[in-house]
């Protein structure tokens, strides 16, 4: 999660093909810990970015990232991390969502 954090589009591009999403998403359902949670969801908002950042200038349609992340159910994750006991959790399941609506 740390190496998603300030990671460059190519450092997030190549985790993202060994199957970081999917590894953080498998994290995020097995865990309740707040720094846990917090790190996976802040993981997970860095690499939609750097996918949205990657398709300017493409005529790509969709983000690469968020395709991934749908493949593995990680939207459903996220949604049910809508009512967990933190403001700060619930304002990056927020932001995840506003971007990216089901």
């Amino acid at each position: 999660c740390n190496a998603c954090d300030k990671a460059s589009m190519q450092e997030v591009t190549y985790l993202a093909k060994l199957g970081i999403i999917e590894l953080i998403i498998e994290n995020l359902r097995a865990n309740s810990d707040y720094d846990v949670v917090t790190a996976c969801l802040s993981a997970i908002d860095n690499i939609l970015k750097e996918g949205e950042d990657m398709m300017m200038g493409t005529d790509r349609e969709e983000n690469p990232f968020y395709v991934k992340l749908l493949e593995c159910d990680g939207m459903s994750e996220i949604e049910r991390k809508q009512n967990f006991p933190s403001d700060t959790v619930f304002s990056i399941v927020e932001s995840i969502l506003n971007r990216y609506p089901n």
